[in-house]
């Protein structure tokens, strides 16, 4: 088996509940190398994940939160913007539950359980991409439907995907 791809995520706030522990743990026992960033020491980050400082990719100050609800979600979507930009690695949210590894090595991959979902589970768009607009071209991208999809229509998920990227 070829090298596996590089999975990373960002965890803003206090301790890792079990979940999130579990699920990205679930990656390293794939074969992934697995980096969790943050803007601050996780105590009870998993031994087989390894943590990395967030403010070199995206800055903690100011922290970009929702109006209403608080929520630092538009400053986790920057961060990931700017990771996939600069590192190459494989966004994955930190409760995603790695169910077998991801043996793919396209430049750009998109993958979700529904046109609602899609552009939050995993992203790629590999360094190798010329520059990051590349990365807005699902009509090139490669998709999979995870389990219990049923959209079924990629032509369909693509279009949702890249109406949700562009209005970021």
């Amino acid at each position: 088996m070829a090298k596996l791809p590089e999975i990373a995520s960002l965890w803003i706030g206090g301790q890792l509940s079990w979940l999130e522990q579990l699920c990205l743990v679930s990656f390293a026992h794939a074969g992934h190398k697995v980096t969790l960033y943050s803007y601050s020491p996780i105590p009870n980050c998993p031994a087989e994940v390894e943590q990395l400082p967030a403010d070199p990719i995206f800055a903690a100050e100011p922290m970009l939160r929702h109006a209403r609800t608080g929520s630092p979600a538009i400053h986790a979507d920057l961060f990931r913007l700017n990771m996939l930009q600069h590192t190459g690695k494989i966004w994955v949210d930190a409760d995603m539950y790695c169910y077998q590894p991801f043996d793919f090595h396209t430049p750009m991959f998109l993958a979700g359980k529904s046109p609602a979902s899609c552009a939050t589970l995993f992203w790629v768009c590999r360094k190798t991409a010329t520059r990051w607009g590349t990365c807005s071209n699902f009509s090139k991208m490669n998709t999979l439907s995870l389990p219990g999809s049923n959209h079924g229509n990629s032509a369909n998920w693509k279009q949702s995907a890249t109406r949700a990227t562009l209005s970021i």
